[in-house]
């Protein structure tokens, strides 16, 4: 489905996608208003849908690249348990679904993948587990390799204890909701939010955690290039786990710091220098 802005002539697609497990993922689609040079394919947070990436996407429309984005299942207008997934695999399911949607309506241009907070994660594993080989660079902002605050060793054995006896449980994700930005905008429309909400499965929590640091191990495998974006004052997800990811990843990897920015660096008061850093770096790869 279509619809257009009366006020700039862009389109806004709404997307529909069936994938494993007979979840219905729904999205949409910013295209710009001239022939597109690119696409980015973008990956949410936990807890989050892709509607709150409005700015985002117009921002990079406007820069001629299409921003597509799906809510993960158990998220957003998709369905499934809020924050239950089912499994790791499912989550690069639904990447792999929206990659493809991508590929096949825009076949000849370049394509980006962008992961935010646990959508970096669940990216760079389907760059390590599964195929990059259609990919042009992937982008991470805020990425939950590690979380700003080290589990202790006995909730790790817990929680994995838990996610094998009630895989489904759903528990408080913990986030402190004035972490998200600085701007209280932000944090007021994400609290009024009804599509947001504050839950976690067991399972998942126990597979992200692993995933995460086999994201960090591992990300010498990477042959893509890629860009890695952290506020100093993040206090949801490590900002030395990115770092770390970055330095393992090696010369195709590139860190930018965001001095005093909070989680969501595309939120914060300054989003538009990350944002046209963001292009600026596309640019750059293609």
């Amino acid at each position: 489905m279509e619809t257009q802005n009366k006020n700039t002539g862009h389109l806004l697609q709404e997307i529909r996608i069936v994938s494993s497990g007979a979840a219905l993922l729904r999205g949409l689609r910013w295209l710009p208003p001239e022939k597109p040079r690119g696409v980015v394919v973008h990956v949410h947070g936990l807890g989050e849908h892709c509607r709150r990436y409005r700015y985002v996407a117009r921002h990079i429309k406007t820069s001629g690249f299409v921003f597509q984005s799906l809510d993960l299942r158990g998220h957003g207008l998709s369905s499934g348990k809020r924050g239950h997934a089912g499994s790791m695999d499912y989550l690069l399911d639904d990447i792999g679904q929206s990659l493809m949607i991508a590929r096949k309506d825009f076949q000849e241009l370049p394509l980006f993948i962008y992961g935010h907070s646990m959508g970096g994660n669940i990216v760079a594993n389907y760059l390590l587990k599964r195929s990059a080989s259609e990919l042009k660079g992937a982008v991470f902002t805020s990425p939950w390799f590690r979380l700003a605050e080290d589990v202790p060793a006995f909730q790790v054995k817990l929680v994995n204890l838990i996610a094998g006896l009630f895989p489904a449980l759903a528990l408080p994700n913990g986030l402190n909701v004035n972490d998200i930005s600085s701007d209280p905008e932000v944090v007021e429309a994400y609290v009024n939010d009804p599509l947001v909400h504050n839950r976690i499965s067991a399972r998942m929590i126990s597979e992200l955690y692993v995933s995460g640091l086999y994201a960090i191990e591992n990300a010498r495998e990477i042959d893509i290039p890629v860009l890695v974006m952290h506020g100093d004052q993040d206090k949801i997800t490590s900002y030395d786990g990115s770092k770390d990811f970055t330095q393992n990843a090696g010369s195709n990897a590139v860190f930018k710091s965001w001095p005093g920015m909070k989680h969501e660096t595309h939120n914060e008061p300054d989003k538009d220098a990350v944002l046209d850093y963001m292009v600026k770096w596309m640019e750059s790869v293609l």
